[in-house]
């Protein structure tokens, strides 16, 4: 069984959000067994999957799992990521029922693909292909899901796929990939030995560099490539948002990277023992 752990919030970013949320789950549903959607304070208490649930195909596969303000409130400050993904995913991680286990975004449409030649003792992360905002909001929207996904898949060879992280950045042993978070793949007693995401980055960057870091130091576990065709709905963002990220606090590199050596998460991570709301869609 397959799980896939998304956070998201319901806030426009990056404009035309609900138009790539609704392209993405439909897709999810088709790859995945169980696809969990954690929705982190959304404004107005309107979460992403009751925004777009008109669009979805009830499937039964989506969990929503709603992060209320007051419970965010209490476990993060004010200059974290507005959507603090380490513990969005985290709560997801933690929840999942799936013997597999991705962590993604809700911009992804990922193809179909096998964990029966996978090793349970890797994290995996991919290559993804950008597809452009002009071709996904026009072309692809209107398209079946299964047409979507063979469309991208049979046109792959005309979207930009993101490099290496060793042809950019070429002390980075660890990143494997530019935008390494949008597609990490790991059997479950992984996520659990490594307890997910480091907790204490909350603020922007490094956070998904840090759960290869963190899988890499295990004793006999390993981080790879897989090859699997991923893509990304890309956004342009607005000034308003462009402005918010600029001025958002960072996550320190050392501790994420050159530092890091061992988690600090409790056994309790993912806040395991929290009754939030869900809906099954």
């Amino acid at each position: 069984m397959k799980t896939v752990v998304i956070p998201t919030r319901n806030d426009n970013y990056g404009m035309f959000l609900a138009e790539r949320a609704m392209q993405c789950l439909n897709a999810m549903t088709s790859v995945f067994d169980e696809v969990i959607v954690v929705d982190w304070n959304s404004p107005h208490g309107l979460p992403m999957i009751e925004q777009i649930k008109n669009f979805i195909e009830p499937t039964g596969k989506i969990r929503s799992i709603v992060v209320p303000r007051d419970f965010v409130n209490s476990v993060v400050d004010s200059e974290s990521q507005p959507c603090c993904s380490v513990l969005a995913r985290n709560i997801g991680i933690r929840r999942a029922k799936g013997d597999w286990i991705v962590s993604s975004n809700i911009d992804i449409i990922p193809s179909a693909f096998s964990t029966d030649t996978l090793n349970q003792n890797t994290m995996y992360a991919v290559q993804k292909y950008n597809v452009l905002e002009n071709i996904h909001l026009t072309q692809l929207i209107s398209m079946s899901n299964q047409d979507k996904i063979n469309a991208l898949v049979a046109h792959k060879h005309l979207f930009e796929k993101m490099k290496r992280a060793e042809e950019v950045t070429p002390n980075d042993k660890y990143s494997l990939c530019i935008g390494c978070g949008d597609f990490q793949v790991a059997h479950k007693n992984v996520w659990e030995r490594i307890r997910g995401f480091e907790e204490s980055l909350v603020y922007r960057c490094f956070e998904d560099t840090n759960v290869l870091v963190k899988t890499a130091h295990q004793k006999d576990m390993n981080i790879s490539l897989l090859d699997v065709d991923v893509f990304h709905l890309e956004h342009k963002n607005n000034p308003f948002f462009w402005k918010k990220d600029q001025a958002t606090k960072r996550n320190v590199w050392s501790d994420a990277y050159e530092k890091y050596a061992f988690t600090k998460n409790t056994d309790g991570w993912g806040f395991a023992d929290y009754p939030f709301e869900e809906t099954v869609i």
